[in-house]
This record gives C-alpha cells, structure tokens and sequence, in this order.
C-alpha cells in the first residue's frame, strides 16, 4: 500500500509520523503545532507539496543518496512500508531505509547550498534530529544513519545516537498532542504566520 501515495498520505493522517515530530515540540520552522492540530482534526487540508520541487527532487534523489551511503560506507540498506509504534499505534514511522545487520536506520535529505552551514561539523537541524529520534522511539533501534546531497554536489552522512531521555521527552509530547487531536482540544495560538494563516482558513 505505500507504494501509493494517496493510501501513504491517507496513513499519516491517521496518527504523528516522523515529519510531525519536531513540529510537535516546536522545532519546525516551516509549521507550527496549531497549524499541525488543524490538519489532524480535518480542519485545513495539508498544504499540497505535490508540484513543490524541493520535496519533487528530495524524492527523486533519495534513491541516489542511499546508494551513495552504502559505496562509502559499505551498509547494505532495504526499504521498509509505514512503521507504528507497538503501544502506541498512533505514533508512525515512514523510515526511508532500514540497515541490514544491524539495530539502525537510515534517513535521506537533500539541502540547497546555502543551507550547508547547518550541517557543518557535529551540527544537525533541529528537526533532523528530531525526526531521528523520532524514528528510534518506533523501531527501538540503537542509532540512525543521516545522510545529506548539499548543493548538488556535496555529500556528508552522519550518526545519531539514541537518546532515552530525548526519546522520553517526545514521547510525552506525542501522546498529549494525540490526545488533543483526538478529544479536539485546541492547542494554543501562537505568534507564527503559519497559525495565522490556519486560522484565517
């Protein structure tokens, strides 16, 4: 099923998946937990990113990133369908690879250029990591692989360790958002323009 996409976005509406995640903690900066609140409930529809062509060539190159990862570091990878968390079904995973032989995953990203700073060094986007953790709380692995095409033509990959009190921490804040979903209890409004906008719709 989630070779269609229809049936994979369909999925992720019914609970928090990995994308969701920082937005959940406030970590997004192109979405706000209100603006997330209000797709969940059926209030807004999600912004249509089909003709959006960072998530067009994010898509595309994911392959591509994959298969760089595994020449450089000799990991085999395998995909994997739509994950959810065993206690909490609600919580999913639409992981982008799975590492063979080990208790890890890996995760593809592309960034224009000037995005590059944010991965210099020991750095990671907030969301990133996030997400990561995200993906560790679902399938109780001990790491996850981050690989990134910055600019065309510069490639780095990452390890992100997991963090149990990160983990918890989000966790916590699942669950609450959910239960907010579910009894629609309205989060709280905030400054962004991206609350704004939601609820001008």
């Amino acid at each position: 099923e989630m070779q269609d996409r229809d049936k994979w976005l369909q999925s992720r509406m019914a609970g928090i998946g990995g994308s969701d995640a920082a937005v959940v903690v406030g970590l997004n900066r192109w979405k706000s937990s209100f603006q997330l609140w209000m797709e969940k409930v059926g209030q807004v529809e999600p912004e249509d990113l089909s003709e959006n062509e960072y998530v067009y060539w994010g898509t595309v190159l994911e392959e591509v990133v994959a298969k760089r990862f595994c020449e450089l570091t000799d990991i085999k990878v395998q995909r994997r369908g739509l994950l959810q968390h065993e206690d909490y079904p609600f919580i999913l995973a639409s992981v982008d690879r799975m590492v063979v032989g080990e208790n890890a995953g890996l995760e593809c990203k592309t960034c224009n250029g000037f995005a590059g700073k944010e991965w210099e060094d020991d750095n990671l986007p907030d969301s990133y990591y996030v997400q990561c953790q995200h993906y560790m709380l679902v399938t109780g692995c001990e790491k996850w692989y981050i690989a990134v095409l910055i600019g065309g033509n510069h490639f780095i990959w990452k390890t992100v360790e997991r963090n149990e009190e990160d983990i918890k921490l989000l966790l916590d804040a699942e669950i609450k958002f959910w239960d907010m979903v579910q009894s629609k209890t309205m989060p709280s409004v905030d400054s962004t323009d991206n609350c704004s906008k939601a609820l001008a719709s």
